[in-house]
């Protein structure tokens, strides 16, 4: 080792910030067709490795000339590095303020130059030192670096705040086009608004870690901390950038750089924390070693003369103990190797030493014990008090400067000082550090060079086996096989490939071969009418053929697709009419079940059809085809927007017009029952219409009961006023209720009494046979079989729901006193101290369900007027609980006095589809369109409150 080359503590971590700094920067510009945004990432990239490689220069390179270049290396980074990100984050996925982005630009560019400038003008003179405690070159002064500290750091809490206006626009954009009504904001829907909230963490975490710089600058935290998170975090920082912007972006990408990446600044973590490690021990054995140098050299003080001390030793001092810091008089050289080593050089700089020290607390003297030991930090317990390695620059009259380090030890009354050349500690730090970077290199290395190695068999090549198939596959070749090449996840992703294109293949054999078959059966169906015995199993053979396509057709229609948390759905079908055909064993049947997700208005439903069309085998098969087929054209449309901007009242009307209207087609030739519903997701409210179907059944607590019906109708198919006399029926389901929906073959049980038989006319069978069976399908139909004899299609549909938290526990009693103070003032007409109260629990996320709370604050803002904030808390109490009409009747008159008439009417034809005798709001819906100009609506509505009345009336007399 040369003086010119010398590592210490610091040069490790550097050199590990440079190393992944270089393999992201080569990653970056090695990408095909990069975009613009990737050209920023490779100028902010650029300018980090700047950042790094200056360090590199001063922590690598022992000589004071380099430490102003590599400084002003570094201040690029500080200076301009924001620049580049800046304009990545305006742009990025796309620039929503252009003009805004220029300005701010040019702004940066002239501050930033202003800042290198004065940082380069106040320093380009100034004094160079050696500091013992960075092991660096320092010249810089606080004042200089200042203005560049505080640009960089206002400059980050700027990008957080663009981020932030950003994020807002993007989802409140996404959320006007697609007419969102969720008023939760924290849960972001904008793709866009989710990558610039990643984006925000990632600048906020680089934002913290700048901070780190003030904890070092106030002296909270030492220079190797300071050092060590630095640098780690600069690696971090690069990689999260890296993989949000390659994720969330168009630019063409590998997942391998993404497990190298990981893997290497993860190994060069950790191999840093080693490498800390490792030269704290050996710098404590190193101090070890020269205490017991120290010693001998104490025990043979007097005989140096003749024995003389180590070749290491600069020079041997000896001073008088004095209660504090400074000795009065005797400072005397012992021993030196070098003759410009004077007493009155070691008296000047011992003074400048104690003076730092002081200097860093006005509070402590220099007259005092305790400071004397806390400043040498020698222990006088014990037998040769030994301070800890100190470090002393000695100028000297030639103008040299000599570096070395030095232990004090106490003997009597008498302290002496045995020093070394500084260049005797570093040169076997070096060694040990040399060691040490040459570990992280090949380690590196090998990471580069071997993991891709080792994933290309492993990963790359079964994944591109597996991707090259799925093309075959959309080309319409299936006779693919991908290899299988180990059992691990890939393998079984290869297997299930294979196997799922060897079943799709095995289908469309079938298809082909049945095609063909049916194809030979019409020339056969031909020639049947000149045949003659023969011609009865002729078409025995058709019309199983015939089941077995409708079969076929009907499969697909009844599915069970519901998908919740909260909602489990089942199904259990047994048609009465078994066939076979040729090798295929099938049944066939008017029942039909169906159920499916849907989403109106931002709420997650479950769509549930049982349904049960007139006539055995072949005609009720039809009309289960046409009610399927119809159902499922509905369910279809549910995901267009202007379906799912439906409340479920409208849907479930629509849905029942639509079914009837196509059944009335037949002229009564096809009719079905039904019975067709929505249940909501999160609240368990349910919304019906039945329609001639077998009451359902719902199983609380072990007991089994009718579900209510208030309004029932007859067939789909047969006739029916659509206008004045189609409602919804409602039940609110409480958790862990079940609901057991039947068709009439649930009933239709023929039973076997004395030897006779007869059918069941106990209309409380079914259930018993719920209550028997605990609410389990196959255990009722079991109950069922076992009474009797089954006489036609049964199908079961179970619908349990099981909510994770109950919204009525939601009653804390911080709330609940709050909301009795509130109540209070309510009461007492006090109403902006009542909403003072209830705002801020409203907004709470503990108490923001609270079903009284929000229900009062809506009362409140309407006795104020202020109905825009009475239909915002009037709409979250309605998500909780549905099942308040007079919550909707508030709405609905709040949107009248806000003069938006038509949301005003949207929410009181909810309430007259659920109470059409709700006189209130038929008057009120009548105004509603009166205002609107639909005055044949509004009188047709005035004459049903009438007759309402007149019904009442009646019935009072």
């Amino acid at each position: 080792m040369t003086n010119f080359l010398r590592l210490n503590h610091y040069s490790i971590g550097y050199i590990s910030g440079t190393m992944f700094s270089i393999f992201l920067l080569i990653y970056l510009l090695s990408l095909k067709e990069k975009s613009k945004h990737t050209w920023l990432l490779v100028g902010y990239f650029f300018f980090t490795l700047l950042f790094n490689f200056g360090f590199v220069l001063r922590a690598t390179i022992f000589t004071p000339e380099i430490a102003k270049p590599a400084c002003f290396l570094i201040a690029l980074y500080t200076c301009f590095a924001n620049l580049v990100l800046i304009s990545f984050i305006y742009s990025f996925p796309r620039n929503r303020y252009k003009k805004e982005s220029y300005i701010v630009f040019f702004i940066l560019i002239l501050t930033g130059s202003f800042g290198y400038a004065y940082y380069i003008l106040e320093n380009l003179n100034s004094t160079i030192i050696y500091n013992f405690d960075t092991q660096l070159y320092e010249f810089q002064t606080p004042l200089s670096t200042a203005p560049m500290g505080i640009l960089h750091f206002l400059t980050l809490l700027w990008i957080l705040v663009v981020i932030i206006r950003k994020t807002i626009g993007e989802e409140r954009e996404f959320r006007n086009e697609k007419i969102d009504t969720n008023n939760r904001f924290f849960c972001l829907l904008s793709p866009n608004a989710r990558i610039l909230r990643s984006f925000g963490w990632a600048v906020l975490l680089h934002t913290c870690f700048s901070g780190i710089y003030v904890l070092y600058a106030t002296k909270n935290i030492p220079f190797a901390y300071f050092q060590f998170i630095l640098t780690t975090a600069t690696s971090l920082q690069l990689f999260i950038y890296t993989v949000i912007y390659l994720n969330n972006s168009p630019q063409p990408s590998s997942f391998m750089i993404k497990i190298v990446g990981l893997t290497l600044v993860s190994t060069l973590t950790i191999l840093s924390i080693v490498s800390r490690i490792t030269l704290q021990i050996y710098e404590t054995y190193f101090d070890e070693v020269r205490n017991m140098e120290v010693k001998t050299i104490l025990k043979n003080i007097r005989t140096l003369d003749k024995i003389g001390p180590p070749e290491s030793v600069l020079y041997i001092s000896s001073r008088p103990k004095d209660s504090g810091l400074f000795a009065t008089s005797g400072f005397k050289i012992e021993y030196k190797t070098l003759d410009t080593i004077r007493e009155n050089v070691l008296f000047q700089s011992e003074i400048q030493e104690i003076g730092k020290y002081l200097s860093q607390s006005p509070k402590r003297t220099s007259s005092t014990k305790e400071t004397w030991k806390d400043h040498y930090e020698i222990d006088e317990t014990s037998v040769f008090p030994i301070s800890k390695r100190l470090y002393r620059s000695l100028k000297l009259a030639n103008g040299k400067t000599i570096l070395s380090i030095r232990y004090l030890i106490q003997n009597d009354d008498s302290v002496y000082e045995i020093a070394y050349p500084f260049s005797y500690y570093s040169e076997a730090l070096h060694f040990i550090v040399f060691k040490m970077i040459a570990l992280i290199f090949f380690t590196a290395l090998l990471i580069l060079l071997l993991f891709p190695y080792l994933f290309h068999g492993g990963l790359i090549r079964p994944l591109m086996a597996l991707l090259s198939g799925v093309k075959e596959v959309n080309e319409g070749k299936y006779k693919v096989a991908v290899p299988v090449q180990a059992e691990d996840e890939i393998g079984f992703l290869s297997r299930s490939f294979n196997h799922m294109v060897e079943s799709i293949h095995s289908t469309q054999e079938k298809l082909r071969e049945f095609t063909e078959s049916l194809e030979e059966k019409v020339v056969e169906r031909t020639n049947e009418l000149r045949q003659s015995l023969d011609v009865v199993q002729e078409l025995k053979t058709k019309q199983d053929a015939d089941y077995y396509l409708t079969s076929l057709l009907i499969q697909p229609l009844a599915q069970n697709k519901s998908d919740s948390d909260n909602v489990f759905v089942e199904f259990l079908t047994e048609q009465k009419k078994k066939f076979q055909f040729k090798r295929w064993s099938s049944e066939i049947g008017g029942d039909l079940c169906v159920s499916s997700k849907i989403t109106l208005r931002g709420k997650s439903y479950t769509a549930i059809l049982n349904g049960d069309a007139m006539g055995k085998s072949m005609q009720g098969a039809g009309g289960a085809l046409v009610l399927g087929s119809v159902f499922k054209a509905i369910l279809e449309r549910s995901r267009y927007l202007d379906v799912m901007n439906l409340f479920p009242e409208h849907w479930l009307k629509n849905t029942f017009i639509e079914l009837h209207n196509i059944f009335t087609s037949f002229d009564g030739t096809m009719l079905a029952s039904g019975f067709i519903s929505l249940l909501d997701d999160e609240s368990g409210f349910l919304y019906y219409i039945n329609a001639a179907h077998p009451l359902p059944v719902y199983y609380r607590s072990k007991v089994a009961n009718f579900l209510p019906h208030r309004f029932f109708y007859r067939k789909l198919g047969m006739p029916i006023n659509m206008q004045t006399s189609l409602h919804i029926n409602t039940f609110q389901f409480r958790p862990e209720d079940v609901l057991i929906i039947g068709s009439d073959g649930r009933d239709d049980i023929l039973i076997q009494e004395n030897d006779e038989a007869t059918m069941n006319e106990d209309e409380e069978f079914f259930l018993h046979c719920v209550e028997r069976g605990n609410g389990i399908l196959q255990n009722i139909i079991e109950e069922i079989k076992l009474a009797g004899e089954i006489t036609d299609d049964i199908s079961l549909i179970r619908v349990e729901y099981k909510l994770a938290t109950d919204l009525e526990a939601i009653d804390l009693e911080n709330s609940n006193k709050i909301y009795s103070q509130a109540l209070q003032e309510f009461k007492r007409r006090n109403y902006e101290n009542a909403i003072s109260l209830l705002e801020p629990i409203s907004e709470d996320p503990i108490y923001q369900q609270n079903k009284k709370v929000l229900k009062l604050l809506a009362n409140t803002y309407v006795q104020k007027n202020e109905y825009r904030k009475a239909v915002d808390a009037a709409l979250r109490y309605s998500n909780i609980s549905p099942d308040d009409l007079d919550c909707l009747f508030l709405i609905s008159k709040c949107y009248k006095n806000l003069d938006n008439l038509k949301r005003a009417a949207d929410f009181g034809e909810r309430i007259r589809l659920r109470n059409p005798e709700h006189k209130q709001n038929l008057i009120h819906l009548s105004e509603i369109y009166q205002n609107s100009g639909d005055s044949d609506r509004a009188k047709a509505l005035i004459h049903e409150a009438k007759r309402y009345q007149s019904d009442e009336s009646h019935n009072e007399g």
